[in-house]
């Protein structure tokens, strides 16, 4: 499943695609999971047949379709390890998609 790679703070500009996204749990929205994706406060809720309580680990990553800014509709999700360092993987995420592109593809 082709799915792209982007920080918190892209995610809107991806609206109807989908998307791979890592993220602290932080709790729910009415039974939907929140995901704090960055530390700068970007968090999604995560919809579609999700049972908040699925994920057992702190981290984890989804792979779903964007609706907004704030809403991705899981189409699948892995758990992440504990130790997960969600700064470090969101740096990359950038240079990936910016001055360094080229040396990510």
């Amino acid at each position: 499943m082709p799915a792209f790679r982007v920080p918190g703070e892209r995610l809107s500009n991806y609206t109807g695609q989908t998307v791979r996204i890592i993220g602290r749990v932080v709790g729910n929205d009415n039974g939907s999971p929140k995901l704090q994706l960055s530390s700068s406060g970007v968090t999604v809720s995560v919809t579609g047949s999700v049972d908040a309580k699925k994920y057992q680990s702190t981290y984890v990553e989804v792979i779903g379709r964007v609706r907004d800014a704030t809403t991705v509709e899981e189409l699948k999700s892995i758990q992440v390890d504990d130790s997960f360092d969600l700064e470090t993987y969101n740096q990359m995420l950038r240079y990936s998609s910016g001055k360094y592109a080229a040396l990510f593809s």
